[in-house]
């Protein structure tokens, strides 16, 4: 290998790094070998991964790498992320990153290479990987990794390993024609179900806009007492301005008369007090009542998310089961429509009956034909066509069964005869 500039004690000291990782990067280009092997440029290997990339993301439109490592799509972060995902398809979902946020892009798609591939992530800087300054040396070792890492996961699918994958996908599919027969036995008890649950779906929307209304009622009954109170209030406190006004003014009167004032402020404030006490109870039994209704209300709209909750489940599973009845019907129509014209062929070329039997012209409905009837006539129309061919064949049977009688008859009449000549050969007639 030529160039070589590093000795041993080098490597063992590890005191001139700028060597060691030279000497890597001459060992990388030496011997990396992407696509056919036989580019002799100096730069051979960036224009095979290059290539790689191209080959790889052919299906991605808006990657554009004609400009090699300087094009925009790897500025902006997308080669990277579409080889992750053509990688990994679990890895993350390519649509939902904006090639204007490069940055973001970046770090995200080394984040991944790590995650899901195994690329250590710093081997490149996101920021110069966004704004176009890094090196094509990190770039080309970066996408090296990435190359050896597709080899290594693709070369392990052999003959054999596909072959054993068919034989478990064969048995997926047995087991899933079992569990749609079980699907289909429980199809009728899910519509049951599922029409119990739209009534009292139907019943507690029902009772939740009864309850509604009571709400309503109630604080507007609440209402009402609030306004009453406010305005008693009002006036039992005018009241008692008033009479201690009055009392003030007849301070200077009789014992007699002041007494009687006092004792009749003193009952003003207590109806007062009785009417706070009375209005204050029907207060505490409005809010107890509407904390009852808004914890009913809330019970109901629980329910009825759980109702709709299972309807959407049952609704999703009826859907897929419609799709697999839609893929049985296709298939059995298409081998009823292939039987009937097999069994038209065979009996036209039926040379023992050419002379008693010919074949009628046949109109078979092709299948998409038949595809675009509805359902039940699609079912009618096979039934008619079998129909007819058994007709026919029972009516050829009927006919080969006479045939052969007949013979039978004349073979046994044959005999009879040829057995009269015998005899009258042996015995003289006399005359």
């Amino acid at each position: 290998m030529p160039n070589i500039t590093i000795s041993a004690e080098d490597i063992v000291n590890a005191d001139r790094m700028n060597l060691v990782l030279g000497f890597c990067w001459v060992l990388l280009r030496f011997f990396q070998s992407i696509g056919d092997g036989h580019e002799k440029q100096a730069n051979a290997l960036e224009i095979g991964l290059l290539k790689w990339c191209q080959d790889t993301l052919a299906g991605y439109s808006d990657i554009k790498i004609a400009d090699g490592f300087k094009s925009e799509s790897f500025h902006n972060g997308k080669v990277l992320l579409a080889l992750i995902t053509e990688y990994d398809k679990n890895s993350n979902a390519y649509s939902k990153y904006n090639p204007e946020d490069k940055v973001h892009n970046c770090v995200s798609a080394l984040q991944l290479g790590e995650s899901f591939v195994g690329i250590p992530g710093d081997i490149i800087d996101p920021n110069e990987l966004a704004d176009g300054s890094i090196s094509d040396n990190n770039m080309v070792l970066y996408l090296s990794l990435m190359y050896n890492a597709y080899k290594e996961k693709y070369q392990g699918q052999t003959k054999e390993s596909i072959l054993k994958r068919i034989e478990e996908l064969e048995a997926r599919l047995k087991a899933l024609i079992i569990e749609n027969e079980d699907l289909k036995s429980k199809k009728g008890d899910v519509e049951l179900s599922l029409k119990d649950l739209s009534k009292k779906l139907d019943f507690v929307t029902e009772e939740k806009q009864t309850l509604l209304v009571s709400k309503e009622q109630k604080e507007t009954e609440f209402g009402t007492l609030k306004e009453s109170y406010s305005k008693e209030k009002h006036d039992l406190e005018k009241s008692v301005s008033e009479l201690e006004a009055n009392i003030a003014l007849l301070k200077s009167a009789s014992g007699e008369n002041q007494h009687h004032l006092e004792s009749a402020k003193d009952q003003m404030k207590k109806e007062r007090d009785a009417i706070k006490d009375e209005l204050q109870k029907t207060k505490d039994k409005l809010n107890k009542e509407k904390e009852e209704l808004q914890h009913e209300q809330e019970e109901l709209i629980s329910n009825v998310k759980k109702a709709q909750k299972a309807r959407e489940e049952l609704e999703e599973k009826m859907k897929q089961k419609q799709e697999e009845n839609s893929r049985t019907i296709h298939l059995i129509r298409k081998h009823l429509l292939q039987h009937v014209k097999d069994m038209h062929v065979w009996k036209v070329f039926l040379d023992q009956d050419k002379e008693q039997y010919e074949a009628d012209d046949l109109h078979v409905v092709m299948e998409p034909e038949l595809e675009s009837l509805p359902f039940s006539q699609q079912m009618s129309t096979l039934d008619k066509a079998i129909s007819e061919e058994n007709s026919k064949l029972d009516e050829l049977l009927q006919h080969r069964l006479e045939e052969a009688k007949k013979e039978e008859k004349a073979a046994a009449a044959a005999k009879v005869d040829q057995s009269k000549d015998k005899k009258k050969k042996k015995d003289p007639i006399k005359k």
